[in-house]
């Protein structure tokens, strides 16, 4: 709207559409009420199921060496600033969920 109105620079923040015409009040003041702040937010929430596999699914993956595993995966994603959900695995597969 700010273009319309051949407004360039700071005074451009301070347009507000509104609807023009018959049957609408015309308004001389642009600027925003006291106290009023618009802010424009983003939100993300993306989460990962991530799942590895033995190469033919081979049950390669004993139990003491699962807990290590999920150790070093842990400790991986810590590094990366992507907190761990959940983390589980099989003889043959593991899954990781994580953001």
């Amino acid at each position: 709207m700010a273009g319309s109105r051949g407004l360039t620079g700071p005074k451009a923040r301070n347009v507000i559409a509104r609807p023009e015409g018959p049957g609408y009040p015309s308004h001389k003041s642009t600027k925003p009420c006291k106290g009023v702040t618009h802010m424009s937010q983003s939100l993300a929430n993306i989460v990962v199921h991530l799942v590895f596999s033995t190469k033919g699914r081979r049950p390669l993956l004993r139990d003491q060496e699962r807990g290590e595993l999920h150790a070093y995966i842990t400790g991986v994603l810590k590094n990366l600033n992507s907190p761990l959900i959940e983390i589980n695995s099989v003889r043959d597969h593991i899954h990781i969920l994580f953001a």
